[in-house]
């Protein structure tokens, strides 16, 4: 873990390496792959779990494809009242089997938005998961890394 530090915040807070979050990524893939649940779709929460999605898309074998999808939660260090989809679905996604991957679940604001709005975009279902849970969170995912 790395410790972090940011003038004029009291606050330090940790951050995992880009090794261990491959391995978060590694045991998230092996869960979802384990459950049996197709993956026709692995939907990411973009910005911040773009990276991280490659490394689980490879994971699970390069299994369906990769589409993004924008929220927005945060306006700097202001938590909004509501998450708010800035950024449409990728693709369609009508009837298919979709994974919602976010690397970190904080507040747990964006993701039922966003897994509520692939459903109302089509989706058959919605499965969800994320590298790092943290345990104040309102929502917990299916699948945490």
């Amino acid at each position: 873990m790395i410790a972090l530090t940011f003038p004029g915040d009291p606050v330090r807070y940790v951050a995992p390496s880009l090794t261990e979050l491959d391995a978060l990524g590694f045991r998230l893939a092996r869960q979802v792959l384990g459950s049996g649940i197709p993956l026709e779709r692995t939907v990411v929460i973009s910005n911040g779990a773009l990276p991280y999605a490659l490394a689980f898309h490879n994971h699970v074998g390069n299994r369906g494809k990769i589409i993004t999808i924008g929220m927005s939660y945060y306006d700097f260090d202001q938590v909004r009242a509501r998450a708010e989809v800035v950024q449409e679905l990728s693709e369609d996604v009508v009837g298919k089997q979709v994974f919602l991957l976010d690397e970190v679940v904080d507040r747990g604001g964006t993701m039922p938005v966003a897994r509520d709005h692939i459903l109302a975009a089509g989706a058959a279902s919605v499965r969800t998961g994320a590298l790092v849970f943290k345990r104040r969170s309102l929502f917990r995912p299916d699948f945490v890394g």
